[in-house]
């Protein structure tokens, strides 16, 4: 058709179209198309002008259904919104708007050695609560969300339809021309609906918007308008035919009764009176004017950008730093463990080997072996130089945590031992087990089972289990229905059982010296500080401050130089005034994919710091005014594990998002008072205050 209409034959532009989608392409089973084959565009003949047209998609299957919408000239067309979703039973509609170049002739002759301009329509069932995470993320503006979703998608299981562009002759007074395309660039493609209504269109497919022209008087029996065309004034008489107004003169018009900028638009005649006997060759009467706005300029926040590490391409499960706090080891569902550089966030290893998801990861406090769990119910240990594995166990089921005993401790020293949780599998109980990877000759060697503690001593799976006290004595076991169980690491025994939270106990962490410890419930959303006492007397284990979130809590850390001292100086009304928690967690995806619950901020790590008292409050950057927590630009997904770095002036948070965030704590530069971490300077009579309750905190 197009090469007919270059040698000059009158061509039917709109009749010979393919009914069906493109061949050799499978059918668009998922959505309905309408059009199904091609969306046809008016060709004005004029400089910049641009046209509109509609295409409706409706989901015909029995689930939710994202789609997405392309074109081969990006540049040319204008498509809002470009992807979305559909759910089971309704239609939704994308605007298309094209846009020649500003200054380039737009007609048929000067199109007709093209190719015609295509569309490709993209869809895919929505059926895995991850993909409707992500479609949540990319509806509430995160671009990255709506990306790996696409990315996700097997070629396999893509529907897509091609429609192709159609051009046809604007016809006189039919609402071509329609705009110019500088009018809808500064508009801008977030809203069509503004840039439609610049460019003087309805949403009904580029018609011209009714009430901007004054109507015509009716021509009299002599075939010609009264002189100066539709209001009857001395102004020259309008070049049409018969006298009546053209596409031109009707712009000229709605120049004329427009206000400076912009477009007269339906409903916006306040200010002026329509024109009926003026010369329209004179200006309009001046407009009434109004006072400009008196705009706030709004605080700008000093607050530093996260590093954000975006390698892993599934959530991320655990994170963890070695003893010089310079590298980051992560792990995640997607069976990779990589290590990056802090804080730069430069991946710089990747171990592989794992095939299941790996659940949890551990550094020896030499830093030079890596441990690693998974759900292949193997724990594999690593040498970091050379990123080979050296040994590995196989555990009755999933390996869900595995960690190094403490350097110093009954199980310091020369020894290498970890301490490692599997889940109950078939005929095979739950189990915690004590593991020694080292030979007598101090070389790495396949690992050997020390002690094994399984039901119907351990009452259920464990989720964590940590060496507790401040001599590495003792096991802590974390378990679902919110006890924390403390066991002998020698013998087995059970030492004590601790009754944390009401509801699963998701998480526990220790500091450097494990005097204390902190743990995080999800469904009463609260963080606990417990002292742990000394040596093996875990029946006394006691409370010492708390507070409630407003979200369900999944992870928590400690400061790693938070010590006893310092917990009953603050009890005793003296805090330091430093960052000493943090916690994270959020909403669950299915709430809040489908029923959208939880704020903008859920998924943002909390700061905590000791109050006065016995209460864990909101701690705040020096010189600032919010929280470090609160404000945008943070996970899209419910955090699963946090982390401080050894100066705790950064906070390393992970989540379902499959992002690490990397996030400094540290306020403007203050003088350096000897209290660390940005800490206001203590007066004279605090410090004795503070060294009198640790000397009374030691002798008890």
């Amino acid at each position: 058709l197009v090469w007919l209409a270059a040698r000059g034959r009158s061509v039917p532009w709109c009749t010979s179209v393919r009914p069906g989608p493109w061949p050799g392409m499978p059918p668009l089973t998922l959505l309905t198309v309408n059009p199904e084959a091609t969306l046809e565009f008016q060709v004005s003949g004029s400089s910049g002008a641009v046209s509109s047209s509609r295409l409706r998609l409706s989901n015909t299957s029995a689930a939710l259904v994202a789609y997405k919408v392309k074109s081969t000239a990006p540049k040319l067309f204008v498509i809002k919104p470009s992807t979305g979703s559909v759910r089971r039973g309704e239609a939704v509609e994308v605007q298309i708007v094209r846009k020649p170049a500003e200054g380039e002739v737009d007609t048929m002759a000067s199109n007709a050695g093209r190719r015609p301009d295509r569309f490709l329509i993209q869809a895919a069932i929505v059926d895995t609560e991850e993909k409707k995470l992500l479609l949540h993320a990319a509806h509430r503006g995160k671009a990255q969300g709506a990306a790996k979703f696409w990315d996700g998608v097997p070629k396999d299981v893509l529907e897509e339809q091609q429609l192709e562009a159609v051009l046809v002759e604007g016809r006189e007074g039919a609402g071509a021309p329609q705009g110019t395309s500088a009018e809808v660039d500064a508009a801008g493609s977030s809203d069509m609906a503004a840039a439609m209504a610049a460019a003087g269109m309805s949403a009904e497919g580029g018609r011209p918007m009714p009430k901007t022209v004054p109507k015509a008087k009716p021509v009299p029996p002599g075939g010609l308008p009264p002189p100066g065309g539709l209001g009857g004034g001395g102004g020259p008489p309008y070049t049409g035919g018969h006298g009546l107004p053209t596409n031109e003169d009707i712009d000229a018009i709605i120049g004329k009764l427009s206000l400076p900028g912009r477009a007269q638009t339906v409903g916006d005649t306040a200010g002026y009176a329509p024109p009926m006997e003026e010369n329209y060759a004179q200006a309009p009467a001046p407009m009434p004017t109004r006072e400009p706005l008196a705009l706030k300029k709004k605080e700008v926040s000093r607050r530093k950008e996260d590093t954000v590490l975006q390698k892993h391409s599934r959530p991320v499960t655990f994170v963890t730093l070695d003893p010089t706090g310079k590298i980051l080891y992560t792990c995640g569902k997607d069976k990779m463990v990589l290590g990056w550089t802090v804080p730069e966030g430069e991946c710089v290893k990747v171990f592989e080997g794992h095939r299941g998801a790996v659940w949890a990861c551990s550094v020896s406090h030499d830093g030079l072996y890596l441990l690693s769990c998974g759900a292949d119910n193997m724990i594999m240990l690593w040498d970091v130089q050379s990123v080979r594995p050296l040994a590995e166990v196989q555990l009755p089921g999933v390996a869900r945590y595995v960690e190094w005993a403490p350097a110093s401790g009954m199980h310091g020293g020369s020894f290498r031992r970890c301490v490692a949780c599997s889940n109950n599998f078939k005929d095979r109980p739950a189990a915690i087990a004590l593991v020694d990877f080292w030979s007598q000759n101090g070389e790495p060697a396949g690992g050997r089972t020390l002690l094994t503690i399984e039901g119907p001593t351990l009452p259920s799976n464990a989720t964590q289990v940590s060496w507790a006290g401040a001599d590495g004595s003792a096991i802590a076991s974390v378990h679902t229905e919110g006890a924390v169980y403390f066991w002998h690491s020698g013998t087995g025994a059970m030492l004590s059982k601790l009754e944390a939270h009401d509801g699963p106990c998701s998480m526990v962490s220790f500091p450097r010296d494990r005097s204390l410890m902190a743990s995080c419930g999800r469904d009463d959303l609260t963080v606990k500080l417990w002292d742990l006492g000394t040596g093996q007397f875990f029946g006394q284990v006691k409370l010492l401050m708390g507070c409630k979130s407003d979200r369900p809590l999944n992870a928590v850390a400690l400061r790693p130089s938070l010590s006893r001292s310092e917990v009953v100086a603050a009890m005793s009304g003296c805090p330091r005034g430093t960052c000493d928690a943090l916690v994270g967690g959020g909403q669950d995806a299915r709430d809040v994919a489908l029923k959208g619950e939880g704020g903008d901020d859920q998924f943002e790590p909390i700061p905590l710091r000791m109050a006065a008292g016995a209460d864990l409050a909101p701690w705040i950057v020096p010189g600032s005014e919010e929280p470090r927590g609160k404000g945008g630009g943070g996970h899209f997904g419910p955090i699963h594990t946090l982390a401080f770095s050894l100066d705790a002036g950064l906070c390393i948070s992970a989540a379902e998002d499959g992002n690490i965030r990397i996030r400094d704590l540290t306020g403007p530069a203050q003088p350096d008072n000897g209290q660390g971490g940005g800490a206001p300077a203590m007066t004279a009579a605090q410090q004795q205050q503070q060294q009198q309750a640790a000397a009374a905190a030691q002798q008890r």
